[in-house]
């Protein structure tokens, strides 16, 4: 009669849940942003030059994204580099830096980052901001001696 070996596998610890959430709320929150901005430029508030590329690239890259995030669960030290280099840096970069660039070539705060005028434009800016408070506290999370101990355990 064969034997067969029983791996037990550790249970995600809740920071990495947490982090792997707040990923999910910022991916969410970056299709919200882009529908909303979608709207404005139908509305005619932005241009709509190249939107429907646009579209297509962004429906990729959050669905990549996503799955990513999702894989995190898995423990693989690759995947959460990925994900915090990713998303953590270069979709933050891509979020900030326009408005950074602005400010410091003298715009002032409210023009740099709130773009337009009216309840659509300061949707959108609540929409980043609270984009940015996701991404932030997903990579503390991420990062956290228990999220850790997850990702050294899983090695190969």
């Amino acid at each position: 009669m064969a034997s067969v070996a029983v791996v037990e596998v550790p249970a995600v610890p809740a920071v990495v849940r947490g982090s792997i959430g707040l990923w999910v709320c910022a991916v969410a929150t970056g299709v919200a942003e882009t529908v909303l901005q979608v709207l404005r430029a139908v509305a005619g508030e932005l241009p709509a030059d190249g939107i429907a590329g646009q579209l297509g690239v962004r429906a990729v890259v959050y669905a990549a994204l996503l799955l990513l995030v999702l894989r995190l669960r898995r423990g693989e030290p690759g995947t959460r580099w990925a994900v915090a280099v990713l998303i953590g840096g270069i979709g933050t970069l891509s979020m900030v830096g326009g408005p950074l660039l602005e400010m410091a070539h003298g715009a002032p705060v409210a023009a740099a980052w709130v773009d337009g005028t009216g309840a659509s434009a300061w949707t959108f800016a609540s929409l980043r901001a609270f984009h940015l408070c996701a991404v932030l506290g997903a990579l503390a999370l991420l990062f956290s001696p228990a999220a850790n101990e997850l990702f050294r355990r899983r090695r190969p």
